[in-house]
C-alpha cells in the first residue's frame, strides 16, 4: 500500500467501514478473528485501529511452501512462477517484519492440517488466549473447515527455490518450533 494511504479520503472511508463492522459484528465478543492473507499488507493499520478500539490484537501467521503457493496462484490466477514467488516473498517478509515486536505465532499449513487440535492448544498457550470452546467440543465443525483434501498444491520440486526464498522459508520453520 502506498505510504499515507489511510489519510486519503478512500482510506478514511475504509477505516470508518471497518470500525462499523467491528462494532456491529464483534462488540460483546471477547475473542474473534478473521483470515485473509492480504492482511499482511495492513498490519500497522490493523494494529493501530484495534488498539484504539480497546482490543489486544494477536497475529497467527500461517505459511505454505513458496512452490505450493506458486502452484495455487498459477491455477487460480494464471500467475507466472516468478511473479508468484516474488509475491510470496514480499508478503511473507512484510508480515514477519510488521509483526516482529507484536504478539504472534507462526505455523505451517501442513502442521495445521496434520494436528489442528495441538496447534489450537499451542496458539492458545503461546498467546495466552482462552478459547471459548475446547477442541473436542468443536471437532466436527473444525473437521469440516480444516480438510487436508483441500491442500491441492504440494510441489515436489522444492530444491528449485532461489536461496533468498529458501532462507525465508527456513526462518518460518524456525519460528514454528513453539508448536513442536
Amino acid at each position: 500500500m502506498p505510504e499515507g494511504w489511510e489519510c486519503s479520503d478512500p482510506g478514511k472511508r475504509f477505516e470508518a467501514e471497518i470500525r462499523d463492522i467491528i462494532r456491529d459484528e464483534f462488540d460483546g465478543h471477547a475473542l474473534w478473528g478473521f483470515k485473509d492473507p492480504r492482511t499482511c499488507q495492513l498490519v500497522p493499520f490493523w494494529q493501530r485501529l484495534l488498539t484504539e478500539l480497546g482490543r489486544r490484537p494477536h497475529y497467527v501467521i500461517t505459511f505454505r511452501h513458496p512452490m505450493d503457493v506458486a502452484a495455487s496462484l498459477a491455477k487460480r490466477d494464471g500467475m507466472g512462477l516468478q511473479q508468484a514467488l516474488d509475491l510470496w516473498y514480499q508478503r511473507v517478509t512484510q508480515a514477519l517484519s510488521d509483526t516482529s515486536a507484536l504478539e504472534r505465532v507462526v505455523v505451517s499449513y501442513d502442521m495445521l492440517l496434520a494436528n489442528w487440535r495441538g496447534v489450537a492448544e499451542g496458539i492458545g498457550a503461546k498467546l495466552c488466549v482462552k478459547w471459548p470452546h475446547a477442541p473436542q467440543e468443536i471437532a466436527v465443525q473444525a473437521a469440516e473447515f480444516i480438510d487436508a483434501n483441500l491442500h491441492h498444491h504440494r510441489d515436489g520440486a522444492r530444491s528449485q527455490l532461489p536461496r533468498h526464498l529458501e532462507a525465508v522459508y527456513e526462518e518460518l520453520k524456525g519460528l514454528e518450533t513453539w508448536a513442536q
